[in-house]
């Protein structure tokens, strides 16, 4: 397994699982790529079909499950985006080619798992940054700490 950092209040241990501030949640980490770029990736359970490119986060039952502002309790178990092999991506670049960013903008997380350019959307919970595109069809994954609004 390779380094990497995780987000502040995380701990990983030395059997790779990964453990929430609250203690309820862990998940199994692994190194890799897919989907278009180089990264460092979280192997989940998926609660139901979850479209590629979706930003995620953990339930109580270490299920992934599309991450929202909306909903308050995702703001500290935000994991990363699933890339176009069903891999969490938690950390590195990924490439979508239906994506169409400006470059060197902040992509922030939505309703629904969706990305979006813009800090908040209508009420929202909590704010986060999940990366920053590189180019139009290119980011890099970079989870921040929530703000709750």
């Amino acid at each position: 397994m390779s380094d990497f950092k995780l987000k502040q209040g995380l701990k990983l241990g030395q059997n790779g699982f990964i453990t929430f501030p609250d203690g309820t949640t862990q998940a199994t980490a692994n190194s890799g790529s897919g989907g278009g770029g180089s990264s460092d990736s979280l192997t989940t359970t998926i609660t139901n079909s979850l479209s590629s490119f979706k930003v995620v986060s953990l339930n109580t039952n270490s299920e992934t499950t599309l991450a929202s502002t909306l909903n308050i309790s995702h703001a500290n178990k935000v994991v990363g985006i699933i890339d176009a092999t069903g891999k969490t991506v938690t950390f590195g670049t990924l490439s979508n080619a239906g994506w169409a960013w400006t470059p060197n903008q902040i992509l922030y997380l939505g309703s629904d798992g969706d990305l979006v350019t813009t800090s908040t959307i209508d009420k929202a919970t909590f704010s986060m940054k999940i990366g920053v595109a590189l180019t139009s069809t290119k980011m890099l994954v970079q989870i921040g700490s929530p703000i709750i609004l």
